[in-house]
């Protein structure tokens, strides 16, 4: 049995990301008053009771409904805590904020739904991420890439671009097979496709400019709404670990975006193989020789089973190893 260290590792923002520039696009970003159905319209009115304009950023919204007492907010939130600690506070400090909220009236609290709310503002915050996040492979499994990609050209498009997006443009079905086979062995120009370059071009810029990750929540949002927008909450991730595995979750006092997350130092893999030594030349032509197992630390018990990285890699080992 031999150990080596995983790949595991702690979110990497780029040196140059300043929190003060994400709390600055939460902040002040505007709800307007005019505007809204039903519940919307109820929300707006309260709102207006106690503000002249028809419009609000989020953050005088918070500090208008704590002072104001309104939806609650003077017993949801201790009055010393502010809108930018809820916003940038460090995973440490947003753990300590939860301990001391206790509040159960959150489905039909209006204040919390239309102040923290993600869905509307996720357009935001996936840039913000994408300019200022190292993104490579998934930060829960190191598995899954959530890179950007980007095309130069329909040049660099039609001989670098993945055989499942060609296939999936509405081109011809005999000019799609002639690109997959022939740029096996030669580069293709865009001549090859002057009648539909446009249309090309269309979908290569909409490539271009679509995230190919999701965004977690390490803390629930369902249960605790008021760490929807907060920054050290949120995790780029693979669409397996984010839906279809964590979903919502808890790792405990784990996270990617933790001081303390060091999964790469205290977790390694375990290689196992018969009681008959090995050369290691032989374990790398057959892969079915060795099985691929983490080694569990306590603290990271949760995070191996819910994301259920043993029979993933173990599955993935031949590229693990």
């Amino acid at each position: 049995m031999n150990k080596y260290l995983t790949g595991m590792i702690k979110i990497k923002y780029l040196t140059t990301i300043d929190l003060n520039d994400y709390y600055n696009v939460i902040k002040d970003i505007p709800l307007d008053l005019s505007k809204g159905k039903k519940e919307r319209i109820k929300f707006n009115k309260e709102i207006l009771k106690h503000w002249s304009s028809k419009r609000i950023s989020l953050e005088e919204l918070f500090v208008l409904c704590k002072s104001k007492k309104i939806f609650d907010f003077d017993k949801i939130f201790d009055r010393s805590l502010t809108f930018k600690r809820l916003i940038i506070d460090d995973f440490e400090g947003l753990l300590n904020i939860k301990e001391n909220i206790f509040y159960n009236r959150i489905k039909q609290n209006l204040g919390l739904k239309f102040l923290f709310n993600y869905s509307a503002h996720q357009g935001e915050i996936s840039l913000f991420l994408t300019k200022n996040v190292e993104l490579q492979t998934c930060y829960y499994c190191n598995i899954d890439f959530i890179n950007l990609i980007k095309f130069y050209d329909v040049d660099d498009f039609l001989n670098n671009a993945p055989e499942g997006i060609v296939k999936h443009l509405n081109i011809p079905e005999k000019i799609t097979n002639i690109i997959l086979k022939k740029r096996k062995n030669e580069f293709i120009s865009s001549s090859l496709v002057r009648g539909q370059l446009s249309y090309i071009e269309s979908e290569m810029q909409k490539i271009n400019s679509s995230n190919f990750f999701t965004i977690d929540h390490v803390i629930d949002k369902v249960r605790n709404p008021w760490f929807s927008l907060s920054l050290k909450n949120l995790v780029p991730c693979c669409y397996a670990c984010n839906s279809k595995l964590k979903r919502s979750d808890s790792f405990g006092n784990v996270s990617p975006t933790s001081n303390s997350f060091d999964f790469n130092n205290s977790v390694k893999f375990q290689l196992l193989q018969d009681s008959k030594l090995v050369k290691i030349e032989e374990l790398i032509k057959d892969k079915n020789k060795i099985r691929i197992k983490l080694q569990k630390e306590f603290v990271y018990a949760e995070y191996i089973n819910i994301l259920r990285l043993n029979p993933r890699y173990e599955f993935h080992k031949a590229i693990v190893y």
